[in-house]
């Protein structure tokens, strides 16, 4: 639907880094915290047990009003797309390390080069890791490793604030086990320990600073040769039904 309306609208390419509309049907408004037309709880909404829900409709995020806790800049584009951030994790945990090499193909067009084949797994010691960003750490420093995380790692990082199903969240959740001997401590009455508030910011190769979703999307914007070059490629190759070489460059 999103991509129907940029195509049907002939609206710029750049909708699809930043957008001031979505898609959402009332389990997505739900987790995000918006209002919904039908009585459903939160358990429904989180679980997806709940089938009889209307397809998503289009949401005019320039109309949320200012107070509400989803940001509009949290929202547009694809970045915003539960879609996308579900896919890129594993159904239970975000995963920045997928979703950074999801990025790196679909929206940088420079993919990560696959492991060389007949190469045993890397052993990273990561016992002394409590964070995401400390298991990550922990790669980098095998140099091996390195010289596909240090592009991959940023970004990722960047898009942390977004849970497994692309809700928006300030901080890491313990398990219901740990937070609460009777497992009953629900998402919104979960202590905020300093600990667990989630860091966004990262760095690219080139030095340029990220913190959250709203600078990956104004680095897009800013270098637009870039999205505009890998989607027309992309575009090219489906048509195609083949990789682009060096001689379709002019085409």
């Amino acid at each position: 639907l999103f991509f129907q309306d940029i195509l049907q609208e002939n609206l710029p390419i750049s909708t699809f880094i930043d957008s001031d509309f979505m898609y959402a049907n009332e389990p997505m408004l739900e987790s995000w915290g918006l209002p919904v037309k039908m009585e459903i709880s939160r358990h429904e909404a989180n679980e997806r047990h709940y089938m009889r829900f209307p397809e998503p409709e289009r949401i005019d995020l320039a109309s949320l009003e200012t107070d509400h806790p989803l940001k509009t800049s949290h929202r547009g584009g694809i970045l915003g797309l539960s879609s996308v951030l579900a896919s890129t994790g594993d159904g239970v945990e975000s995963s920045p390390i997928l979703r950074g090499v999801w990025v790196l193909d679909n929206l940088f067009g420079t993919p990560v080069p696959p492991p060389p084949a007949n190469v045993p797994a890397i052993d990273v010691d990561i016992s002394k890791a409590n964070t995401v960003r400390e298991i990550l750490t922990a790669h980098k420093e095998t140099e091996s490793c390195n010289k596909c995380h240090r592009n991959i790692d940023p970004i990722g990082l960047a898009l942390e604030n977004y849970d497994a199903i692309g809700g928006w969240r300030s901080y890491y959740l313990l398990s219901y086990e740990e937070s609460s001997p009777a497992g009953q401590t629900t998402a919104a009455e979960h202590p905020k320990i300093p600990e667990l508030r989630i860091d966004p910011t990262s760095a690219l190769p080139d030095g340029q600073p990220l913190n959250g979703p709203e600078d990956i999307k104004a680095y897009l914007l800013a270098n637009r040769d870039l999205f505009t070059n890998c989607l027309t490629t992309k575009l090219f190759e489906y048509s195609t039904g083949r990789e682009a070489s060096i001689g379709d460059q002019r085409e």
